[in-house]
């Protein structure tokens, strides 16, 4: 026990895994009943959209003060100081009643908490891993809170069932104070910030802002869209929030054993292999009419999604180590954000103007146009890679 326990102290990287699979579960068990709890209790749909765009809005926004922020009092305090917006958005919708400014208050609060949580962990896993090996630690990173995802959203989906909204939210801050604890088990890192907003948006930053959009598409379409789609179109909390559990299944032991699999085949192979597997599935959503059909989509989406997104993931990691980690990470948040917005703006327009089922599926058609534009920047990707690489070794 005592040498177990030794080893998780020593082993930076793992106390990441242990806080991601708590923190996960949070976001898994209410993130997409938010919008379901603003739909189910009187609000007009706009005002559901309206909840997404404000906190993807929100989000994009903070990226680039929160950076300094977290600069200064370190990524682990930053991953703590996410709570400091996530818990007041949970609180007030568990407190107060449903109203515009609730609703826009709560996404702020919530999109603010994602700015300082996704930036601190991207930038504290790239300092407790090295570039060998990180292929199999980005599996782990992303494979292990995979497992709460195919649990909480299924669990958060019967809870509000049985329970209502209120007992949710108690769960989840309840879930959301336990995952912290991880996070005292050693010392905090810093990186200095040394950049102007000038130098976020150089040559070299440019060259992946076009990747970044595409892949906000891809996020926005599975991790909040389809989820959606399946309450109105299929009917049900536990429908919408199986179909997410079941994407997250689908997901699991792929990314798990990436790492083995990156060295056979090669990432470039793999990443373009995953893409178009992938997008064959995303336009699927589009056409989705029962729950066993939201089930067996997803499950494939989530399998050839881990295909592509793990070495993709890896990548990104030795780029940030090479630059600077905040910098390039705020970067990428603002970007995937932004591309995020373009397919909420996209379903919006639709769902307002003609219909429910339109607008989902005019955004799930723009996202799979999307992933299948992310397999252009596969060769550049890898050379870039294997350019970084070379410098190092020089």
């Amino acid at each position: 026990m005592h040498s177990m326990l030794g080893r998780f102290r020593a082993v930076e990287v793992d106390q990441i895994y242990a806080y991601e699979l708590l923190h996960r579960f949070v976001l898994s068990l209410i993130g997409i009943f938010i919008p379901i709890y603003i739909a189910t209790n009187g609000m007009q749909i706009n005002w559901v959209f309206n909840y997404i765009l404000i906190a993807t809005a929100a989000f994009a926004a903070a990226c680039i003060p929160a950076s300094y922020v977290i600069a200064n009092i370190g990524f682990k305090h930053s991953l703590i100081a996410s709570y400091f917006f996530y818990m007041p958005a949970f609180l007030a919708l568990r407190t107060y009643s449903l109203s515009p400014t609730l609703v826009v208050a709560a996404a702020i609060a919530y999109g603010f908490g994602n700015a300082f949580h996704w930036i601190s962990l991207h930038a504290e896993f790239a300092t407790d891993t090295e570039q060998e090996g990180r292929g199999s630690a980005s599996g782990k990173l992303i494979g292990l809170p995979k497992i709460s995802q195919t649990i909480a959203p299924l669990a958060g989906g019967a809870i509000m069932a049985a329970f209502g909204f209120h007992a949710l939210v108690s769960t989840s801050i309840g879930i959301l104070i336990l995952s912290a604890i991880p996070l005292f088990a050693s010392k905090d890192h810093r990186d200095p910030l040394e950049y102007d907003l000038k130098s976020l948006f150089d040559s070299e930053h440019r060259k992946f802002a076009g990747l970044f959009l595409l892949r906000g598409a891809d996020i926005a379409a599975a991790a909040i869209l389809f989820p959606l789609f399946v309450f109105y179109i299929v009917g049900g909390e536990v429908s919408a929030g199986g179909a997410k559990s079941i994407a997250s299944l689908g997901s699991i032991v792929f990314a798990l054993t990436i790492g083995r699999i990156t060295g056979r085949f090669g990432k470039k192979k793999l990443m373009a292999s995953g893409l178009l597997l992938a997008s064959i599935f995303y336009i699927s959503r589009a056409f989705v009419q029962t729950a066993t059909q939201a089930f067996a989509v997803s499950f494939f989406a989530g399998l050839f999604f881990m295909m592509y997104y793990v070495p993709l993931y890896s990548i990104y990691a030795d780029v940030a180590e090479d630059e600077d980690i905040l910098e390039f990470y705020a970067f990428r948040e603002f970007f995937l954000n932004i591309g995020k917005l373009v397919t909420y703006g996209i379903a919006t327009f639709f769902v307002l103007n003609y219909s429910v089922r339109t607008g989902f599926m005019a955004a799930f058609v723009y996202a799979t146009v999307a992933t299948v534009g992310i397999v252009g920047y596969v060769s550049w990707i890898e050379e870039e890679d294997e350019e970084r690489k070379r410098e190092d070794v020089d």
